[in-house]
């Protein structure tokens, strides 16, 4: 199967990578950005939960990699839905593994059991498709979106106000993730 690579970013230094998205989150801008690397990809998941407001919806394997692993990240989250109840934070695995009972992110999602919603594809074979390829996906707030169409190298492509690709995302996500047939529920348990 043909793997559908976003085009490298021109070089660049991590900070002016860092510099770069901040920028177009604070600007709101509709400019496509991509990223070919975990480096990136934390950056760019980063700057989409310090902007959320609303809601994030994310399609992962397991949330056991260093990207979702990464302190900065793990207190966006926590203040994210500190911040105020009406936030939400959905997760689809199409990889669960009950080593993400052991990880960082489950120990603050699960603090937060009214505002997290964790579902995983109940065919374990499966994974979700974009354009012929596997996907990761986070959306957020109808307008930011991380498209991940290289799931090995982390490779992605993504905006910070793109409504129209943002809502058809979420759409989809919300469609699967509700399908009691293809996905099933993953509880809370102690930690």
């Amino acid at each position: 199967m043909k793997k559908s690579t976003p085009p490298a970013p021109k070089e660049q230094t991590l900070s002016d990578y860092r510099k770069k998205l901040r920028r177009l989150a604070k600007e709101e801008s509709s400019e496509i950005f991509y990223n070919t690397n975990e480096e990136h990809a934390i950056i760019v998941l980063m700057g989409i939960v310090e902007n959320a407001k609303q809601y994030i919806k994310t399609i992962c394997g397991n949330l056991c990699t260093e990207v979702l692993g990464n302190d900065e990240y793990l207190r966006m989250v926590d203040t994210f839905l500190s911040s105020d109840s009406t936030r939400t934070y959905d997760v689809l695995f199409d990889n669960f593994s009950k080593d993400f009972y052991n990880k960082g992110i489950y120990k603050v999602l699960v603090k937060y059991p009214k505002q997290v919603k964790l579902r995983k594809l109940a065919d374990e074979d499966t994974h979700v498709f974009y354009e012929g390829n596997p996907i990761h996906m986070t959306v957020s707030d109808d307008k930011m979106f991380r498209m991940e169409t290289n799931i090995e190298e982390k490779a992605a492509w993504g905006c910070f106000n793109g409504p129209t690709k943002a809502q058809a995302f979420r759409s989809s996500f919300d469609r699967l993730f509700n399908n009691t047939e293809q996905t099933e529920p993953i509880e809370f348990c102690c930690v």
